[in-house]
């Protein structure tokens, strides 16, 4: 049997030391311009006993966060693209001024409604492809526990997929797990799932 931690990556800062907004830095990341380095915690939390290597998603956030769990677990890592974030336009989905009040949850609320009726820029069935490859590619590992870093969307995705395998069938679903007004996961923290 195989144990799979999945991890948000580590937090980083959205603004670039004060450079942005969070708004205008959250849209400079979401669209590839430029990406912040995480923000090394005091303490990183890991379970006892991994196996090798350490999956993680292609972007510099999942990287570096992979980077650190490497060095405390002495494990290798991989980059494994399934587990890069979805990619949207912050701008497409709200204003600066409209983020400023209703800030995160709105994120949250359009994501899943997005979500819902495949309008993101990346479509439900690229997304349930990515997931179904890392899935496999899970299958065939070895007998252990494995840690995997990825970002918060798409985790939020893989974690009510495993749980209801009916999800890309019937998107609907995702509102039954995902609460727009509580953030999806806290940076280092995830789920775990059996396989």
């Amino acid at each position: 049997m195989k144990k799979i931690y999945i991890r948000k990556i580590f937090p980083y800062d959205p603004t670039f030391g004060g450079k942005y907004s969070k708004y205008e830095g959250y849209s400079r990341i979401l669209k590839n311009i430029e990406e912040p380095s995480v923000i090394k915690p005091k303490k990183i939390k890991v379970a006892k006993g991994l196996n090798g290597p350490i999956f993680c998603s292609s972007s510099k956030r999942g990287i570096e966060s992979a980077r650190l769990y490497s060095q405390v677990l002495k494990l290798p890592y991989k980059v494994i693209y399934g587990l890069g974030e979805i990619k949207f336009s912050l701008e497409d989905l709200l204003s600066e001024k409209v983020y400023r009040v209703r800030g995160s949850n709105l994120v949250r609320e359009m994501f899943i409604n997005r979500f819902v009726n495949d309008t993101l820029p990346e479509k439900r069935k690229s997304i349930k492809q990515r997931l179904d490859k890392f899935l496999t590619r899970i299958s065939h590992l070895k007998n252990g526990r494995y840690l995997a870093i990825s970002h918060s969307f798409i985790m939020k995705l893989m974690e009510t997929y495993l749980k209801e395998g009916e999800l890309f069938n019937n998107p609907e679903i995702l509102r039954k797990y995902f609460n727009f007004r509580l953030k999806t996961f806290e940076f280092g923290s995830g789920f775990e799932f059996e396989s």
